[in-house]
């Protein structure tokens, strides 16, 4: 059910972009008091930035499920970046635990 529900509502969300994304660009190639290198520029940017938007953000809206620190990994994390402190992970360079 739920996955039904975001294909819908992804369905909208992306149409709806193209529909207004179109639009726009239409309104870009219309433009008389723009020159034709400032016309391909702001079409370039008018589909490129969500696709940019899409690649930053995704890594905010994806987490990855959380996993059991077990006592194995601390120590391998410990020994790749030693001489820093375990909870801050700051510390002087050079300095034992």
């Amino acid at each position: 059910m739920d996955s039904i529900i975001l294909k819908i509502i992804s369905f909208f969300l992306v149409s709806g972009y193209i529909y207004l994304s179109w639009g726009h660009s239409i309104k870009i190639i219309r433009c008389a008091y723009l020159s034709s290198k400032r016309k391909k520029l702001h079409l370039t940017f008018t589909w490129l930035i969500p696709y940019l938007w899409v690649l930053i953000t995704k890594d905010f809206v994806f987490i990855e499920e959380p996993q059991t620190m077990t006592k194995k990994k601390r120590d391998e994390l410990l020994d790749e970046e030693s001489g820093h402190f375990y909870e801050s992970r700051k510390g002087f360079p050079g300095a034992r635990r």
